[in-house]
């Protein structure tokens, strides 16, 4: 018997658990062809792109690509920050689909996660959450990835100024909003979303 074998969850948990690290994966990597297979059915067809948004509209179902917006950082900032966000009338319950990558490694940081839904302010309903793709690009020496034996958590060295550059980032996309949009049903577009 494997020694691992006692470790495992149930297979739900293990099938999403693995969908969401091909799903991280093919949103730091846009340019290559993914393609998921469960049970012998096709669940995600995602061929390369040149946009972080194309690959978005791929994995979130393309009923989503035209709420979301791009993120871009201003020159000068402490670190870069790109990626994509969800306009204010697509929310989720949890923070699951809140993505982030630290220079190209798809990460865990608590502190980042709260600067995203900060970024928000007043724009979400409370108890929910947005989308969102934020890749932060920061010099090595400025971040610390040995604080988690996967390598999965990472640390800043100034986390308030890379936080204020994520939150900064975000309320600039959002203001380019004319105007607030109307909820959206998000239920429609979650039960699209294929995680048999």
């Amino acid at each position: 018997v494997p020694v691992r074998l006692k470790f495992l969850k149930k297979e739900e948990t293990e099938w999403n658990q693995l969908y969401d690290l091909v799903q991280a994966v093919a949103f730091s990597h846009p340019e290559i062809h993914f393609s998921v297979y469960k049970d012998g059915q096709l669940v995600l067809n995602a061929p390369a792109v040149d946009r972080v948004i194309d690959r978005a509209s791929q994995i979130w179902d393309v009923q989503y690509a035209k709420h979301l917006l791009e993120v871009k950082t201003h020159e000068g900032a402490e670190c870069a920050v790109s990626g994509v966000i969800s306009r204010p009338v697509v929310h989720r319950y949890n923070r699951s689909d809140i993505l982030l990558f630290v220079n190209g490694r798809w990460v865990k940081n608590q502190h980042l996660l709260k600067a995203v839904v900060r970024g928000y302010a007043q724009s979400l309903p409370d108890g929910k959450f947005p989308m969102a793709v934020i890749f932060v690009t920061i010099a090595p020496d400025r971040v610390d990835v040995n604080v988690h034996p996967r390598k999965e958590e990472v640390s800043f060295i100034s986390p308030g100024r890379v936080e204020s550059v994520v939150v900064d980032a975000i309320k600039q996309a959002l203001q380019q909003l004319s105007a607030p949009e109307e909820p959206l049903d998000t239920k429609h577009f979650l039960s699209q979303l294929k995680r048999a």
